[in-house]
């Protein structure tokens, strides 16, 4: 770990997890000027986002590079972008949630550059699904904060879906998803070839009916819900236990007793008789 960071820099690797609401939106990244953190400081910063030696341990340390990479979505430091993308292979390797949850915003702060190195990321089938997916969901932020890109987003997308038979599952629910966010009900024709040859989780983002209905397609269902092998599982062990369950009955009414019905009869006068 480099220790050598300057200040105000160093004063990263002391912030730890709480400095800021965690919510993975920037709207709530408020209070990172009072740091004096500014452009002159950018190269450290990447540094800091770089250092393999962060991303690990305990206490404060470890959110050294969160707080970096929200600062460097905050000015727009497109300088950044090939450390940034980089990162999204610890989705995979680390199984990273902080990484997935907020690059995608920090590559949307950033604008259309940022869609220079996702899409080659995305394309490439030496990164692992999940990093290509985190890629594509942040090219989906690029979307939604850039309508101006929306175009080219959506069609790198649907680029990469096409290949849907060679893809690990995954990936493509990962598209489909964004697809359903962008609202990009002019990629359906390509979702239901997809949902045809079974390469979309069920249990992710529904059927080829829900897909429909997200976009606009159809206003209700015409089949009942078709679920995936992990929620078929869920539902097959749900009624083992239940049938398993060891039942106690409950206690005896007595004769006497107001009957269980609800009469207001005694229940020798009611359900006893019949």
């Amino acid at each position: 770990m480099n220790t050598s960071y300057s200040y105000p820099v160093s004063q990263l690797l002391t912030l730890g997890q709480f400095f800021e609401e965690v919510d993975g939106r920037p709207a709530t990244w408020k209070g990172y000027a009072k740091l004096g953190v500014d452009n002159r400081h950018i190269p450290e910063l990447i540094a800091v986002v770089a250092d393999e030696a962060l991303h690990t341990g305990y206490g404060p340390v470890p959110f050294a590079p969160v707080h970096a990479w929200r600062i460097l979505g905050a000015l727009k430091a497109t300088e950044a972008l090939p450390a940034l993308v980089s990162l999204l292979r610890r989705i995979d390797d680390d199984f990273d949630d902080w990484i997935a949850t907020e690059l995608p915003c920090v590559f949307s702060q950033m604008g259309g550059q940022s869609v220079d190195v996702l899409a080659p990321f995305a394309a490439d089938g030496h990164n692992g699904s999940y990093a290509r997916g985190g890629a594509c969901r942040a090219m989906g932020e690029v979307a939604s904060g850039h309508p101006e890109q929306r175009g080219r987003c959506l069609q790198i997308l649907m680029t990469l879906l096409r290949s849907f038979e060679d893809n690990e599952q995954t990936l493509n629910t990962e598209i489909v998803s964004v697809l359903l966010v962008l609202s990009a009900a002019e990629s359906i024709d390509l979702i239901r070839e997809a949902y045809a040859k079974d390469c979309v989780d069920l249990d992710c983002v529904g059927d080829l009916e829900d897909v429909e209905i997200a976009l606009g397609l159809r206003t209700e269902r015409a089949t009942a819900p078709k679920r995936g092998e992990f929620f078929q599982r869920l539902l097959e062990l749900s009624n083992h236990q239940e049938a398993t369950r060891p039942h106690t009955a409950g206690p005896k009414t007595g004769r006497n007793d107001p009957c269980p019905c609800g009469s207001g009869k005694k229940y020798k006068k009611c359900c006893l008789e019949v």
